[in-house]
């Protein structure tokens, strides 16, 4: 195995350095020396490296007094001395793979000095928002003069590096895209199309505070580069700075006040804290949210109706009207005309909803949603006391639920991303033979964005606000009775042994409309536990893969074991 060197240049970086050490201690390829090189912090950082360099010997720090990035950079090169050698900022992330893939291509053809990688952006969270914009354009040298795709990570053959001249300090900021910019002239580059860098996006990057200094030194070093390529007779650099504007909404918090309800008394609550405290199933997509709805739901005690949007997507038009008694028939015919939401799979009763909102005094928006909720409650299972939603697409909408309805219980169930996406691609694959076309989320990417926003509601809510509950359909399924317990306890109810016989409901009820029931089959029989792990069968290593690369934090995170990156 040829040694390599991996350097991180280290500046007041404490609240990401141990995430950024921790990703190179966990690379696949163990032969490495890692040189943390601490430019003058003035925070914990140098304390943070010192400690890690205690527990593993491949790893050496130096302190220096504060110089800047590129000068630490090229005196850190200078200290290292392996083959080949690659840099880590101290605020990203590595793959587990990175090294091992890009030191064998190094390894298998001599003529490239460098290869480099795709890269996914990453939040303050680690949440994956996809891969970056210079992952999509083709590496050539000529193209290298326009876009600085060369980007993280960067493996680096030594011998090419010091021929060149190394790191040229007159450049700062963009003292690495001019570098890249020389060694395409002298060597051969290669570009391996796969993510294996975390590149983070927050307010301290180095490339925003100083953008504008950056583009000009951009521009000096291709002007540079044409000279060398014997273009500049022909060609010169043109540069346009864009500066973009958006209006943007406020928000606005709605208060509740003086919700009632009118109707039939027997089957209405008799105060509005009953009505306020629903019970809100939320979860990415194929995560188990209609499952536990129907467990739910086979409860006496507990009302949940069918998937719909109503309340979020007609709060656009209706949600400032302080009164909507004249315009209950625009609001009516909104609700049953827009296939969009999917209301009409309720089945309403159009006119006793008309006579429970015509009942009102004053009819806010809250209060119309309010009383759709309790009419469906009111006619399908009156004899419950609890009412509730399930949708995935409302966990985006958690702060307004809970504006909405102060008294919310939210569960979020979670499984493993993996399963999720198996599943959805089964459902893209049903939709194509029928010569339909899935309208849901359906590539890797765009899961990614739903369940990166699973991982920050359960870092934020999780055993910090009490009316929040999390179970794992993993959990659910296989101890379906203990874990139906544990909720009925959070709930205040007890459990009842219908809950396990929820396919009987919904095959006699229709609980899952005819519409999703070609979607949701499962909901007619016992619940098992065929679904759990599919994936190891049913998904190729590449999907494999490209899902553990853009979501093994978060997976591990849940404590879901990745597969393909070890």
């Amino acid at each position: 195995m040829t040694p390599i060197s991996i350097v991180m240049i280290v500046y007041n970086r404490e609240r990401y350095l141990r995430a950024a050490i921790e990703s190179v201690l966990a690379q696949t390829y163990p032969n490495f020396e890692f040189l943390i090189w601490d430019d003058g912090s003035t925070d914990s950082s140098l304390n943070i490296a010192r400690s890690y360099a205690k527990l593993d010997s491949r790893i050496k720090v130096l302190a220096a007094e504060h110089r800047g990035f590129s000068y630490s950079l090229k005196a850190a090169i200078r200290e290292t001395a392996f083959p080949y050698f690659g840099c880590v900022d101290s605020d990203d992330l590595l793959a587990p793979k990175a090294i091992a893939e890009t030191v064998s291509i190094l390894d298998a053809n001599p003529q490239v000095g460098l290869v480099y990688t795709n890269y996914l952006l990453i939040d303050e969270n680690d949440c994956v928002s996809g891969e970056g914009e210079l992952c999509k354009i083709p590496y050539s040298p000529e193209q290298l003069l326009v876009d600085p795709m060369v980007f993280h990570f960067r493996l680096i053959r030594r011998s090419v590096y010091n021929s060149c001249g190394g790191i040229d300090l007159e450049f700062a900021s963009a003292a690495d895209y001019e570098l890249c910019l020389r060694l395409s002239e002298v060597t051969e580059i290669r570009k391996l199309n796969k993510p294996l860098y975390y590149y983070r996006i927050h307010q301290q990057n180095i490339s925003r505070q100083h953008r504008v200094e950056q583009i000009l030194l951009c521009h000096a070093a291709v002007e540079q580069a044409l000279v060398r390529r014997k273009l500049d007779d022909k060609l010169e650099l043109g540069v346009e700075l864009v500066g973009q504007f958006r209006l943007r909404p406020k928000q606005v918090d709605r208060k509740i006040d003086n919700i009632r309800f009118l109707g039939d008394r027997s089957n209405s609550p008799s105060s509005p804290s009953t009505a306020s405290s629903p019970i809100f199933i939320i979860g990415a997509e194929r995560s188990g949210t209609t499952l536990l709805r129907l467990m739910l739901t086979a409860h006496s005690d507990i009302c949940i109706p069918p998937e719909s949007l109503f309340f979020v997507a007609l709060e656009s038009k209706y949600g400032t009207v302080s009164d909507l008694r004249p315009q209950i028939e625009d609001f009516l015919n909104d609700l049953y005309n827009n296939n969009f939401h999917r209301f009409g799979e309720w089945n309403f009763d159009r006119e006793l909803l008309l006579n429970n909102l015509t009942n009102n005094q004053q009819l806010s928006y809250v209060q119309a949603v309010y009383t759709v909720y309790q009419t469906y409650r009111q006619q399908f299972d009156p004899t419950a006391s609890i009412w509730g939603d399930k949708n995935p697409f409302h966990i985006y909408q958690l702060g307004k639920i809970r504006r909405y309805f102060p008294g919310v219980k939210v569960i979020l169930i979670v499984r493993d991303f993996r399963d999720c996406y198996n599943s959805v691609k089964k459902l893209v694959a049903k939709k194509q033979e029928r010569g339909e076309v899935w309208p849901g989320l359906k590539t890797v990417e765009e899961l990614t964005h739903q369940w990166n926003q699973v991982v920050k509601i359960i870092e934020k809510y999780h055993q910090k606000w009490e009316q929040f509950y999390l179970v794992y359909y993993e959990d659910l399924v296989r101890e379906p009775s203990v874990q139906l317990a544990k909720i009925c306890k959070w709930l205040g109810v007890d459990f009842q042994e219908s809950m396990l016989e929820f396919y009987h409901k919904n095959a006699a009820e229709g609980l899952v409309p005819p519409s999703q029931i070609m979607w949701h089959p499962n909901t007619l029989e016992p619940v098992g536990i065929k679904g759990i792990n599919a994936w190891k069968d049913e998904l190729s290593l590449a999907e494999l893969e490209t899902i553990e690369l853009m979501n093994w934090q978060n997976l591990e995170k849940l404590g879901y074991k990745c597969s393909s990156l070890f």
